[in-house]
């Protein structure tokens, strides 16, 4: 992917949880959350829920982001929908669960993508640089600026790493993406020497970026 993109990828990515599909037990929760959330209309709780996830995540481990990351973000975005849901996407909410923990003081602009002249409906498994479009009114929110491009599933990452890519030609400095969650397959086998690992139920207090030296509870 990152060659079709000729290289414009996110220089940082963060997701929060998995989703389990195709457990032996059945329906995990974790694909519950995700199915009811992207329904239509879609759940309010599950709503609250991913929001709440990104929001108490961030804020807690917002020294570890900015310590492996080198810097917090300037400008946050999330990626347009392309299914023609009426109204505010869900994962607008999701952005803006997250647009405070920048920095405070100088505030973090937010601002929309729009579709792209590459854009072709069904084809949201295909990376493309032209997919989407940073529109002339947001160009300052993107160029030199450290920028947070939020979505709420990383299927194969066509889609945020499509968005990333219409960031860095925009001229954005750096693009980190943030997933609420990563859909994994237990019947792909690569998957589920990663699910393997999941021994336990989602914690909040599990760092996404820096396993065995989180600083929450410590001073940096």
């Amino acid at each position: 992917m990152r060659a079709t993109l000729d290289g414009a990828t996110c220089d940082h990515t963060l997701t929060f949880t998995y989703a389990q599909g195709e457990h032996a037990s059945g329906i995990h929760q974790s694909v519950h959350l995700m199915q009811s959330y992207k329904a239509t209309p879609p759940d309010p709780r599950s709503m609250d829920n991913l929001r709440l996830i990104i929001n108490v995540g961030t804020l807690l481990h917002g020294d570890c982001i900015r310590l492996e990351l080198g810097h917090l973000w300037d400008s946050v975005t999330y990626v347009p929908s392309s299914r023609g849901r009426s109204g505010d996407h869900p994962v607008r909410n999701l952005a803006r669960a997250v647009s405070q923990v920048a920095n405070p003081e100088a505030g973090v602009e937010r601002f929309l993508l729009s579709l792209g002249p590459g854009y072709s409906p069904g084809c949201s498994h295909v990376p493309r640089r032209d997919r989407f479009a940073v529109p002339s009114e947001w160009q300052s929110a993107v160029r030199g600026r450290h920028v947070l491009v939020v979505d709420d599933t990383w299927t194969t990452g066509a889609s945020i790493q499509s968005a990333a890519a219409a960031l860095k030609l925009a001229g954005a400095q750096s693009v980190t993406g943030l997933c609420a969650a990563r859909w994994l397959k237990w019947s792909w086998s690569d998957h589920a020497e990663l699910l393997g690992t999941c021994t336990s139920d989602y914690n909040a207090l599990r760092c996404m970026v820096r396993k065995g030296r989180c600083l929450v509870g410590h001073k940096p």
